[in-house]
């Protein structure tokens, strides 16, 4: 487990990922309780302690699951709208 075991890929993919000129997007996916909050505050930090990130950008948790009955209220929060009239 961890940088040496079972993790190892994962966190190799995402330091290529943080340290990618420009930066790659990065989505964890996995079942409930399996660490993706954690892993995802763990990259924040290390963003923050290599200046990839600035000191006071925010870190912001997006729960998902929350609309998996409503995949058009997470495309809205995840990329923005714009209400028209007709």
């Amino acid at each position: 487990m961890g940088a040496e075991g079972s993790l190892k890929k994962a966190i190799t993919q995402i330091k290529t990922s943080i340290f990618y000129p420009g930066g790659l997007p990065i989505m964890l996916c996995g079942p409930t309780g399996v660490g993706k909050s954690y892993t995802a505050e763990l990259i924040y930090k290390c963003c923050v302690e290599n200046e990839v990130l600035p000191p006071h950008a925010p870190f912001i948790s997006f729960n998902c699951a929350q609309y998996a009955n409503n995949p058009e209220l997470l495309s809205s929060n995840l990329f923005g709208y714009i209400f028209t009239y007709f």
